[in-house]
């Protein structure tokens, strides 16, 4: 990077000057959002009270003209919980693309950390990081059930070019969609409740070191950081239905959201939590989440990544793979004490990812 630029930590005073970086990067609606979220994701993240992670900018002649956001969390490794850095929010000023900025943030992410991870990677990003030895796990794949075939028909017209193609290289894909589309909303077990919560009690907790072992490598998921992730956000409504047996104990529990675009309205499953074994909470949940979002008037779902038994019990229920959809996962590691098989960590099978461990959902 040019000797008139210079690294260093963020600081609190430098906000302004990230916001009108992202403001020329990502334009108003997203710059707005970041400064709406800022203090909740970068100092109300309870994993910070013991793990201390630093954001990073560059500086030309007193500008910030690069950033890049890191938050520590946990992740479960067998009997383990290791901590890592989460990165997101990668940017660097338009007029000052080519010097090396992007690659210095990454350098930088990579120094705070032995386990690096993304998910939600953009192409400009991935071009980097991948060039410098980050690997793309490919296990968020996106799953789509169609409620609107007509209005999906109309959006994805909308899309650029190639997504048209695939759409319509998968007939059969698209047929069965609309075929579990027109499906009444089904019962669910007898042995299920399915409640709405408007927070995460100490069940949860319970659940997680019950449930945890079953899903492999997985972001740690207590009571404390779904409350902070889904009843503390500060820009965006989610709605919790949980699933529990008849003396109250939680078998799994669900997390979405309703976003739009472009005139087409997504019901999002964020969160799917279930044992991968547990045949009936699995399909309990996915009947919530089919009748809850043909009750809002949505066009069409969409949930990523999970376990491969998660989707399989998602594509008996009218879901279908889109390729174009998927999100990229990244993980960079030099942990040998705590992984000295980075094979095991790198199979992507072996990991539980959803929507909910990336910044695009936030």
């Amino acid at each position: 990077m040019d000797k008139d630029y210079k690294t260093r930590t963020f600081r609190e005073s430098d906000l302004a000057g990230v916001i009108s970086l992202c403001r020329l990067v990502f334009g108003s609606k997203t710059a707005e959002k970041f400064k709406k979220n800022w203090h909740w994701y970068s100092r109300e993240n309870p994993v910070l009270r013991d793990h201390k992670l630093d954001s990073w900018v560059v500086e030309n002649k007193g500008k910030i003209i690069g950033y890049i956001n890191l938050n520590p969390g946990m992740i479960k490794m067998g009997d383990k919980n290791v901590m890592i850095a989460w990165g997101g929010g990668l940017m660097a000023h338009p007029g000052h693309r080519g010097k090396g900025i992007g690659k210095e943030m990454v350098k930088r992410w990579k120094e705070e950390a032995n386990i690096c991870l993304a998910l939600g990677v953009g192409d400009v990003a991935y071009g980097i990081e991948s060039s410098m030895g980050w690997s793309n796990l490919d296990m968020a794949k996106a799953m789509i059930r169609i409620i609107n075939p007509e209005k999906f028909l109309s959006y994805s017209l909308k899309m650029k070019k190639g997504r048209l193609s695939y759409l319509l290289s998968r007939p059969l894909g698209l047929i069965l969609a609309m075929f579990f589309s027109a499906k009444k909303p089904g019962r669910y077990l007898a042995d299920h409740t399915i409640d709405e919560l408007k927070n995460f009690d100490s069940r949860f907790d319970v659940f997680w070191d019950e449930v945890s072992d079953d899903l492999g490598i997985a972001a740690v998921r207590d009571k404390e950081y779904l409350d902070w992730k889904y009843t503390k956000n500060p820009t965006r409504g989610f709605r919790i239905f949980a699933a529990a047996d008849k003396k109250g104990r939680i078998n799994g529990y669900v997390v979405i959201t309703k976003i739009s675009s472009e005139n087409f309205n997504w019901g999002r499953v964020v969160e799917f939590v279930a044992s991968p074994h547990d045949i009936g909470t699995m399909q309990a949940l996915i009947w919530k989440i089919n009748d809850y979002f043909i009750e809002e008037g949505c066009d069409a779902i969409q949930a990523y990544g999970m376990k491969r038994q998660h989707r399989k019990m998602f594509s008996k229920n009218g879901f279908i793979y889109s390729r174009t959809m998927g999100q990229r996962f990244i993980v960079k590691i030099d942990d040998t004490k705590n992984l000295p098989d980075i094979r095991f960590f790198k199979n992507p099978d072996n990991w539980f990812v959803t929507a909910g461990d990336s910044d695009f959902t936030i």
